[in-house]
């Protein structure tokens, strides 16, 4: 059996572990031979260089998917082998790794003599990253410009709006007092200056 999972295989390994012998009658279970089940699993398999097909890069590359430049480096030191890979080895990549997202239409990478080059579309994915990578950091670069012009403009604002009402409130304080000096009442005060009987008191105060 050929396990391609990210995790780890936790799953039965003998035959026995395969069947539910819970409801089994002892004799009848004591009589089934239990045999181990033979399992690669893919990402961990540490023997790559025994196979000679493109079966040993299809391994290497799917043991690597998890780390880009470790992947990269790997491809390149691999040239030949990934620029000339079986259309099986290269679909098997395809679908397979968790690059299977950015790699382009197989046909793109196809030569004429029917093989593919894994090179170039791990380059073309590295570029699309790239791109991808660019246009996040603009869209997030904007957006925290525009958060924090808004910060700034409503910092500014407060800051105005306190200056503007310390000098209304002065004027204010100053058109009640010559009003109270002048003897008016404080219902007249209060229709003068726009504000209620309870704040010309306040002011008074």
């Amino acid at each position: 059996m050929v396990y391609f999972g990210q995790e780890p295989w936790d799953g039965p390994r003998t035959l026995k572990e395969m069947l539910d012998l819970r409801y089994c009658p002892p004799e009848v279970a004591t009589q089934i031979a239990d045999y181990p089940l033979h399992l690669i699993e893919v990402r961990s398999y540490p023997h790559i260089e025994r196979f000679h097909s493109d079966l040993q890069y299809v391994f290497g590359f799917l043991q690597r998917d998890r780390e880009k430049e470790e992947l990269y480096h790997y491809v390149t030191e691999n040239q030949a082998a990934f620029s000339h890979l079986d259309g099986a080895a290269y679909q098997m990549i395809r679908v397979m790794s968790r690059s299977s997202r950015l790699l382009g239409e197989k046909e793109e990478y196809e030569n004429e003599e029917g093989e593919y080059d894994m090179c170039q579309a791990l380059l073309d994915m590295r570029e699309e990253s790239k791109e991808e990578g660019k246009r996040e950091g603009i869209s997030i670069g904007r957006t925290e410009g525009i958060s924090i012009g808004r910060t700034e403009g409503i910092s500014i604002g407060r800051t105005e709006g306190i200056t503007i009402g310390r000098s209304e409130g002065i004027s204010l304080g100053k058109q009640v007092f010559r009003l109270w000096l002048a003897g008016k009442p404080e219902e007249e005060i209060a229709k003068a200056c726009g504000i209620s009987v309870e704040e010309v008191r306040e002011i008074l105060l």
